[in-house]
């Protein structure tokens, strides 16, 4: 009892405090507070406090309430009901977070509503918001009657009603809230009151202000599904169409946005036969932002096999023209198209209509353009095989040694890469692809030395050991007589990757003397990265070596004049003992 009079006393206490956040934080302690009250105590004290509080409070303050009501409403069970009056003066404030916290909570508390209590109290208090005279609580209520209709019981009528009389509300706000969720209600009504529904929306679609039909084509997909092919046909089709011609850009826009997902909704046919040659007129659009949101519907529209043939390559026309186009975020979004679309063409198709247009963007003067375009080159080499390297070639070159971009030249090393695995050929990659790789493991830009040395591993899994032993390992040495200490450096990351596919005797034979040697140079820096080389693959080599070898030159670089080698090397031997 006391810690109930405790708990209760302490809430009352804090929420006199003057600090608004004092008084904030408090509230967002009712839980615990409820919790260790019980449920008499939530109706007894608790309601009776936020009641009073409700009345008087800041915002911030009924902001906490409003949320931290749906936070106790699981602790009163079947008596979540006592709750519902707090949350209808809450969702009829002005402030539009407080009542989108209580919406929150109402939709939280009404699983835990009995079906009577949802006709007779639930259904009653959406009545009352919708006959507000401030337009807030008629938001609210557009926004409750989707979730509370399927449980309405006699109540559905009155609800359906009221939901349509507040379509026709001369208020944007109501409007826009009524675009949001007619097409959730649309899910829960009944066939002739869909009917309705798909009538109103039609005419929302056609509203004077912008973001109201916005809004609906957000709803589109919804409606979409539910309906048969032909209503879809009937009333969705032309919707779409108008949306393409609308005179707002933003309209334009909203409908390029959720093009892939009202295609999924309507199926492949009314897509292949009616939308795909409507959707053209938004990649055209003379706005860049509606360009470029249709051109990101595009790309996840193509993986859904929603297209023929036929329009496919009606499609990439325009894909060509778009990857020529002046802005720099609709060539980066074609990328996006491009490498999707390759493997829908196949190699027939995307050799002289695609491919070609990879290349050009790869020369573009966005940086951003060439990094997506380098990214399409694995699809690319999928399909066409190794008649995409030698075109490809001459673009890599280039980029590596010349471009002052080390994002750029980090992606096309990344792309010759991928290629290389791909062929897994050693004799294609050592004729090709060698010298360009070796170069980019010794380039000016930490990021790209460490990216290439990263991908080691997978490179020597595929071109094997041979390739290992005849050209990689004899650079890297010749490499350690560098004057340039970061080569060095660069070197030793290289043992390490090494080091995680190749066998212990290969580490002991062919890279720990060369650990050994550059564990004496002179900059701290080299010595620091030999220890964690070391650490690296430890776990790789016999008891044997690591006593013989490890150990040994742990121990001396343990006591090496630079703290930061000392201690690493000591922690290096500490974990070797576990």
């Amino acid at each position: 009892m006391s810690d109930t009079v405790n708990a209760m006393d302490l809430l009352r206490e804090e929420m006199e405090n003057d600090d608004v956040a004092q008084r904030v934080n408090a509230m967002h302690r009712m839980r615990v507070v409820a919790t260790l009250i019980g449920v008499d105590g939530i109706r007894t004290q608790l309601l009776p406090l936020v009641d009073t509080l409700i009345k008087k409070e800041d915002d911030e303050v009924l902001f906490a309430i409003a949320e931290e009501l749906g936070n106790i409403a699981p602790l009163l069970g079947n008596g979540a009901a006592a709750l519902l009056p707090f949350l209808e003066n809450l969702a009829s404030v002005e402030e539009t977070v407080i009542r989108n916290a209580a919406l929150r909570s109402l939709e939280t508390t009404l699983p835990l509503l009995s079906d009577a209590e949802v006709v007779n109290t639930f259904a009653p208090l959406i009545l009352r918001l919708a006959s507000g005279e401030w337009f807030t609580s008629r938001v609210s209520a557009v926004n409750l009657i989707p979730s509370a209709y399927a449980r309405s019981g006699n109540q559905k009528p009155v609800l359906k009603a009221k939901f349509i009389e507040l379509c026709g509300e001369d208020t944007p706000m109501i409007r826009r809230a009524v675009a949001i969720r007619i097409g959730e209600l649309a899910t829960v009504v009944e066939r002739d009151v869909l009917h309705e529904l798909v009538t109103i929306f039609k005419q929302l679609t056609g509203d004077e202000q912008d973001s109201v039909k916005m809004l609906c084509l957000e709803s589109l997909k919804g409606i979409a599904k539910i309906l048969s092919k032909d209503e879809n046909k009937t009333h969705i089709l032309p919707i779409i169409i108008a949306a393409t011609q609308d005179k707002s850009w933003r309209v334009r826009q909203a409908l390029s946005r959720n093009f892939a997902a009202i295609a999924e909704a309507l199926g492949k046919e009314i897509t292949d036969f009616h939308l795909i040659q409507n959707f053209s007129v938004v990649l055209r659009d003379p706005e860049v932002d509606v360009r470029s949101v249709a051109i990101s519907s595009l790309a996840q529209l193509l993986p859904m096999r929603l297209l023929s043939t036929e329009k496919l390559l009606t499609l990439i026309n325009h894909v060509q023209t778009l990857a020529r186009d002046n802005n720099p975020t609709v060539k980066t979004g074609i990328c996006h198209v491009l490498e999707v679309m390759v493997s829908l063409v196949g190699k027939e198709v995307a050799l002289p209509k695609l491919y070609p247009y990879v290349l050009d963007l790869l020369e573009d003067d966005d940086a951003e353009v060439k990094i997506q375009a380098y990214k399409t080159i694995p699809k690319f080499a999928q399909v066409l095989g190794q008649e995409a390297l030698a075109p490809l070639l001459p673009h890599v070159k280039s980029a590596v040694t010349t471009s002052p971009r080390w994002r750029v030249r980090l992606a096309a090393i990344d792309a010759l890469v991928d290629l290389g695995l791909q062929y897994g050929s050693a004799e294609v990659f050592s004729k090709n692809m060698e010298q360009l790789y070796l170069s980019a493991v010794f380039d000016k830009a930490s990021q790209v030395r460490q990216s290439v040395i990263a991908r080691l591993p997978e490179l020597i899994n595929t071109l094997k050991t041979e390739w290992l032993n005849a050209v990689l390992l004899p650079k890297l040495v010749d490499s350690l007589g560098s004057q340039t200490y970061l080569f060095k450096i660069t070197v030793v990351y290289a043992f390490k990757a090494i080091g995680q596919v190749t066998p212990s005797e290969y580490i002991a034979d062919k890279l720990l003397p060369h650990l050994v040697r550059v564990s004496k140079d002179t900059v701290p820096n080299v010595r620091f990265v030999v220890v964690k080389a070391l650490r690296g693959i430890a776990s790789r080599l016999n008891e044997a070596v690591i006593n013989s070898t490890v150990k040994p030159l742990l121990n001396e670089l343990a006591s090496d004049s630079d703290k930061d080698v000392q201690f690493y090397a000591q922690e290096t031997l500490t974990s070797l003992e576990k």
